[in-house]
């Protein structure tokens, strides 16, 4: 959604003056605690770091986790009203508008993640990882292992929460994954003979994350008919 703000927010909320008043540290913990919570519930979207353990997570929609982001929705839009922006320092009113961003965002997932099959795709949280350079290429393609564990997770998930699609929804949804499924049998294959070599693991993982997508692109075509 709105990786490079969630990074500078990230780096926003290290930072507090000495001076600030109570006010002010009242906006610095919102602040925090909105990164964090966000982090928690998406961690695909958190800044690529040596050594994070939310990038081997992803983000799961099963019925507990789209429960938590209704309940952080709430909290976090009710809690922003607390703040003017008169009242905060320049830097701050520029996070308190980010902030405002991801929270529409998040309710724009919300609005469509039941009736909108295209919302749900694994593929810019794989891609991003292995098209940059914040690590060794082996230690990116472990953190990739570790994730495409959650591949199947993840659209059982999505299926169960997908009620119907229009036709147009559907085929967008299906055209994505065409491209994602090709990812995982060609991009990502090839990346891995390339910088390391592909395990029996790592193939298994590769199989069955594909079976996923296609499984998924079924569920979707079978909504596009009704």
């Amino acid at each position: 959604m709105f990786r490079k703000i969630l990074l500078f927010l990230v780096l926003a909320s290290n930072f507090s003056c000495v001076l600030n008043t109570h006010s002010e540290k009242d906006f610095n913990a919102f602040r925090s605690d909105f990164v964090q919570n966000y982090a928690h519930l998406f961690p695909d979207e958190v800044p690529l770091s040596k050594g994070s353990p939310q990038l081997s997570e992803l983000h799961i929609p099963d019925t507990t986790t789209m429960d938590s982001v209704k309940i952080f929705y709430n909290q976090f839009l009710t809690e922003m009203q607390d703040f003017k922006a008169s009242e905060l320092l320049e830097n701050e009113k520029k996070d308190l508008n980010k902030i405002g961003n991801i929270i529409k965002s998040v309710n724009s997932y919300l609005i469509g993640y039941q009736n909108n099959p295209s919302v749900f795709n694994v593929l810019n949280p794989f891609k991003r990882i292995l098209n940059s350079s914040f690590d060794t290429p082996e230690n990116r393609l472990q953190i990739i292992f570790n994730k495409l564990e959650k591949v199947p997770l993840f659209y059982e998930a999505a299926k169960s929460q997908v009620k119907k699609a229009t036709v147009s929804q559907a085929d967008e949804t299906i055209e994505k994954h065409f491209e994602t499924y090709h990812f995982f049998d060609i991009t990502l294959p090839d990346y891995i003979k390339t910088h390391h070599h592909l395990t029996p693991q790592y193939d298994v993982r590769l199989e069955q994350a594909k079976l996923a997508i296609k499984d998924y692109i079924a569920y979707v075509e079978s909504l596009r008919l009704n």
